[in-house]
């Protein structure tokens, strides 16, 4: 009874993270559509001018994007294994999980340099990134992701190897109990990505709204100023 009530926690679980990547790509595919269109106008009204605020934001967008498919794919491939019975069936599914950490961490490792360039710019701390990339470390030494993963992915997923005793050698070596602690180890290092990334956008929002407030501000002042210098040469022509 307790087993088939932690598999029924396990699937909801599962189901309701599907559900929520799901809809978070839906938004970002339009944030993403939306970006580039406003772009498009800006290098046309605005020729000439940085557009480095919207590089940022392109940034940012690129890699919650990764994030949110790499969780939404790791996220199926787990669930379709707990159903799986036969064992290629499970083989074909760690397969298909080792190819998306494989290629998650590969574009991650692309996109830190400038995630971690935007923070150190913003001022937002660097404690909980540089955390995550150490998690990041730690997870490719524990799973051997140079050589264990690389070689699964090259040999049996990201294509099929010339050689078939070297495929059919691969793919027998695969551990799925592995395969599913990669998965899962993986799955919780890029929610804590996920949840950083919120926290560093909302950040952000925060210091514009602040910018924006404090030019109201200094606007109102000036109009005040002008004010008083032409109530002041009225005063003068009198």
């Amino acid at each position: 009874m307790r087993e088939e009530k932690n598999d029924i926690d396990f699937f909801d679980f599962l189901d309701k993270l599907i559900k929520q990547c799901t809809k978070n790509l839906t938004e970002l595919r339009m944030v993403s559509h939306l970006h580039k269109d406003t772009v498009k106008q800006v290098r046309v009204a605005f020729e000439g001018q940085s557009l480095s605020d919207f590089d940022e934001m392109a940034t940012r967008q690129e890699l919650h994007s990764l994030i949110t498919i790499s969780l939404l794919d790791l996220c199926v491939i787990l669930r379709m294994f707990k159903t799986s019975q036969l064992t290629w069936e499970r083989i074909f599914l760690v397969r298909k999980g080792y190819l998306t950490i494989y290629e998650t961490i590969k574009a991650y490792e692309k996109q830190k340099n400038k995630i971690r360039n935007l923070i150190s710019e913003s001022g937002f701390p660097q404690q909980e990134f540089l955390d995550i990339n150490l998690k990041i470390k730690t997870f490719k030494k524990q799973f051997d992701y140079e050589k264990g993963i690389s070689n699964i992915r090259n040999k049996t997923a990201g294509h099929f190897n010339e050689d078939f005793d070297t495929f059919f050698d691969t793919v027998y070596e695969i551990e799925p109990s592995v395969g599913i602690e990669a998965i899962k180890s993986l799955m919780t290092i890029l929610s804590q990505i996920d949840q950083f990334l919120q926290t560093f956008r909302d950040y952000l929002n925060k210091k514009l709204e602040d910018k924006n407030s404090n030019l109201q501000i200094e606007f109102e002042e000036k109009k005040k100023e002008l004010l008083t210098k032409i109530e002041e040469l009225k005063g003068q022509t009198k």
